[in-house]
């Protein structure tokens, strides 16, 4: 129920809190065929996992890629955006673009990636490109929170989940700590 869901969370968020690897949530589709696939970066090294696992499904898949960065600056927050100068929004840009043109440079894509550079909150631009791309799979990176944190705030794929109509596949940081042993 809702509210059991509520308190305990679903099985999904569970897995993305938890699970060691990689965890592929899948929403039932008519078609079993990924056509376009969308990689959320965030341009830390967990972002850059979720991009080479982003371009390999959309080569194996034959899939449009897109990538969407959403931009934080650190000095501000979204309440107070103007706050940041034209030049360090297109440095954030410029660096950005780089580092996401660089990873693009040796994937074998059936066709050009479409890059989204927005300025809106990480959750909102994911869920905006989906519904206007018709995205069939999200690819990004968790940080899976467990604990108090973790029922706070949560995370970006947790938030976004439960309103996505496609598929997620999220990668765990190389750092990631499962709080479950085997043995």
């Amino acid at each position: 129920g809702a509210l059991q869901g509520f308190l305990l969370g679903s099985t999904g968020i569970k897995l993305l809190r938890k699970c060691p690897r990689p965890v592929w949530i899948t929403q039932p589709q008519v078609e079993r065929e990924i056509k376009s696939i969308l990689v959320a970066h965030d341009l830390r090294p967990v972002g850059d996992l979720a991009m080479e696992l982003g371009c390999s499904m959309a080569e194996l898949q034959n899939a449009q890629l897109h990538v969407v960065h959403a931009t934080e600056y650190p000095e501000v927050d979204y309440m107070f955006p103007a706050s940041v100068s034209a030049e360090r929004k297109q440095a954030y840009r410029d660096e950005a673009e780089t580092h996401i043109q660089t990873q693009l440079v040796g994937a074998d894509l059936p066709a050009p990636a479409k890059v989204h550079f927005v300025t809106e909150p990480p959750d909102l631009a994911i869920m905006n490109c989906v519904e206007q791309h018709a995205i069939d799979l999200l690819v990004m990176g968790t940080v899976g929170r467990t604990g108090i944190a973790g029922f706070i705030t949560g995370n970006t794929p947790e938030r976004v989940l439960p309103r996505i109509p496609c598929s997620l596949l999220a990668v765990k940081p190389p750092e990631f700590q499962s709080p479950v042993s085997i043995g």
